[in-house]
């Protein structure tokens, strides 16, 4: 299968297609999805600029979210069934990254109308958090519902094909944009 890995942290130019083993189901309660697609998200690019959380496992795929159709299911799985069009966020989002204390505090931020911006991270996954996990999950199946029902929709601004991951890391810290990027894959 074709992969998008980062091969050292650096400019997007470490992004590089190659080719990797197929993955497998390594326990009963997975499902293999072949992606159609994956959004290239905020914290991929800070990631590939500043290092992943298991730098001595590199090269490392990046993203989080994506859809695609339901190829394998494990023995446990009741929800999916092979050939399943699905769309996921692996872990989401919950930890806060705290600002910056020399560029001021909350209060003061607040009083000078200043617009503040907090980083989320992948934290229950990564941590175990199980609570956490579930909170998450809750969540994301609401918005599942929502966008099933079109009453939640997702502005994507631009597509790119897979082989173009680093085009896509650079429009996305250009910044200026709004919706999401997506990489398509055949």
């Amino acid at each position: 299968m074709k992969a998008v890995l980062m091969t050292e942290v650096g400019e997007p130019n470490v992004l590089q297609l190659q080719e990797i083993p197929d993955p497998q189901i390594k326990s009963d309660t997975e499902i293999l999805v072949r992606l159609k697609a994956a959004g290239i998200n905020p914290v991929d690019t800070k990631l590939r600029s500043r290092g992943t959380f298991y730098p001595d496992q590199m090269p490392a795929i990046l993203g989080c979210d994506g859809a695609g159709i339901v190829e394998k299911v494990g023995s446990e799985v009741k929800k999916f069934q092979v050939g399943d069009a699905v769309y996921f966020c692996n872990g989401d989002l919950v930890t806060i990254l705290e600002p910056d204390p020399k560029l001021g505090n909350l209060k003061e931020a607040r009083l000078r109308n200043l617009r503040i911006s907090l980083e989320l991270m992948l934290t229950p996954m990564l941590q175990a958090r199980i609570h956490d996990q579930l909170d998450q999950t809750k969540i994301l199946q609401q918005c599942a519902r929502l966008i099933d029902e079109g009453k939640l929709k997702i502005l994507v601004n631009q597509t790119f094909p897979l082989a173009s991951a680093s085009e896509a890391h650079k429009v996305l810290e250009a910044g200026g944009m709004k919706g999401k990027l997506v990489l398509t894959i055949e």
